[in-house]
């Protein structure tokens, strides 16, 4: 071998003798396991970089898993990011539920007790309806008795001071059991003390009558027998004197007349009411 070599390079160096290289046995005995050694150390050399090529694919199979991780990691980590997103949102919808499932409770509740309330209402106005209409069976009842008691002060009071007018001279009248009723035009034929007692019993009549049918007189009186007093409230838009005597006095006997005038006015209204009733 190291003469084909040596005669390759002197091939290559251009013209050389040829010269014959001979070896003694250890020198070939050698020279074979350096050809031997160095073959082996080309086959591991050869291994070593298949192994090497090998590692290389392998790193750069596992740098694009690496790659293909980390991009699949940033996924995770988006994927991750977008899912608290859709957390934090699903527990923002479930306390709005919440909140509108507490609104909805209370606004029930709100509901019934309105209900409550309204049957409550519903009740009241009931038992007043059925209260109201018994009182309109006792008013109307009461009614009618105090129409019949009204009825019947009336029968007593005109049976005691009943005003009756002469067949004879209209224009003379008498009350109750008997007694002549003054006159304005003829007081000078009776004495003062027949006339202001018939006076004092005509007011307490009126007086009676008109508290009895509920009716305010024309010209009010304040009784005092028989010495009772009239007013005319007209009187006052003229500032004139309002009251009058309604029994006979020495110095001013007109008074009286006109005092009774009022008076007999008192009895036309308190005759007419009761005749109406």
């Amino acid at each position: 071998m190291a003469t084909r070599q040596s005669t390759s390079r002197h091939k290559h160096s251009g013209p050389v003798p040829k010269v014959r290289y001979t070896y003694d046995d250890s020198t070939l005995v050698r020279l074979n396991t350096l050809e031997e050694r160095l073959r082996s150390l080309h086959q591991r050399t050869q291994g070593t970089l298949t192994q090497l090529h090998q590692r290389y694919q392998t790193y750069e199979r596992t740098a694009v898993v690496l790659h293909q991780a980390k991009s699949h990691q940033s996924r995770m980590n988006d994927y991750q990011i977008q899912l608290l997103r859709i957390t934090e949102r699903l527990q923002q919808a479930k306390r709005l539920s919440d909140a509108k499932r507490d609104l909805i409770r209370s606004r029930k509740y709100l509901l019934h007790a309105a209900q409550c309330q309204q049957d409550l209402e519903r009740g009241y106005l009931d038992d007043n309806l059925v209260t109201l209409k018994q009182n309109r069976i006792i008013m109307e009842s009461s009614r009618v008795m105090h129409g019949q008691q009204i009825a019947q002060y009336m029968e007593g009071l005109s049976f005691i001071f009943n005003i009756t007018r002469d067949s004879d001279t209209m224009s003379t009248y008498a009350i109750g059991n008997g007694l002549p009723a003054p006159q304005s035009n003829a007081v000078t034929t009776m004495a003062d003390q027949d006339i202001n007692a018939s006076v004092g019993f005509i007011c307490h009549l009126v007086t009676l009558l008109a508290r009895y049918l509920e009716i305010p007189l024309r010209y009010p009186i304040k009784y005092f027998a028989s010495q009772s007093i009239i007013y005319n409230p007209s009187a006052d838009m003229m500032r004139l004197n309002t009251k009058f005597p309604l029994y006979i006095t020495k110095n001013e006997p007109a008074i009286f007349d006109y005092a009774f005038n009022l008076l007999n006015d008192n009895v036309i209204q308190v005759g007419s009411r009761q005749h109406e009733s």
